[in-house]
């Protein structure tokens, strides 16, 4: 278990955790800033992508930086971030920042910071600090 651990902290495994987020947010944007959303053939409601792509954006910084940054700062900046994309969707043609998509963002980031808190909390040897 300690090799598996001293594992989970390695430069390797750090830079992968740390890629994947930097891939996650890629993804995001991507994603937020699209000039024409109806052309995505997504079947899912327009809350349900922005809870849950908030959700996975907050699950990436923590997943990517837990062990360097408070779970309070991960949340300012997945917070700050979402907004800052949300008033960026004016800029945009065909795309207009909205109050409620903001609230939803803000909710999913919530969830996010509430489920990695959990997992946290369920699982502390893994999640310890190196």
């Amino acid at each position: 278990m300690i090799q598996a651990l001293n594992l989970w902290h390695s430069v390797p495994v750090v830079l992968l955790r740390r890629s994947q987020c930097l891939l996650a947010i890629g993804i995001f944007i991507h994603e937020a800033l699209s000039p024409n959303p109806d052309a995505m053939q997504f079947h899912i409601s327009a809350v349900i992508l922005h809870f849950v792509g908030n959700i996975l954006l907050f699950s990436s910084l923590w997943f990517a930086f837990y062990d360097y940054l408070k779970p309070k700062v991960l949340f300012i900046v997945a917070l700050c971030f979402s907004l800052s994309i949300e008033a960026a969707q004016g800029f945009i043609v065909g795309r207009d920042p909205n109050l409620f998509d903001a609230a939803t963002n803000v909710t999913g980031i919530l969830f996010g910071w509430l489920l990695c808190s959990g997992v946290q909390r369920l699982l502390p040897s893994v999640f310890k600090k190196a």
